[in-house]
């Protein structure tokens, strides 16, 4: 068993995660944060998605492509074998 966790936040936060992770001091859509291979082999939480809600209105993208692509995100980050395995 493991889980995904999707956080919805406004476009100052993510303007402040965008500028720590990334660099860039503007908001985006998504970010996607894959929490490394020990916590996939204790099958607990694998990573977070946030999404920022008020830029994807601006960009009018809708929350389930959002969501997709940032499980997709999360999903390129993880091991094959990891995958294989679960």
């Amino acid at each position: 068993m493991f889980s995904i966790n999707v956080n919805f936040v406004d476009s100052r936060t993510m303007r402040r995660f965008n500028k720590k992770y990334r660099n860039l001091d503007k908001p985006t859509t998504v970010l996607t944060f894959y929490y490394g291979e020990d916590q996939v082999v204790k099958d607990t939480c694998w990573g977070e998605v946030f999404i920022c809600l008020a830029q994807a209105k601006k960009q009018n993208l809708t929350v389930t492509k959002l969501i997709i692509h940032g499980f997709s995100n999360l999903l390129s980050q993880i091991p094959a074998a990891k995958l294989k395995s679960t």
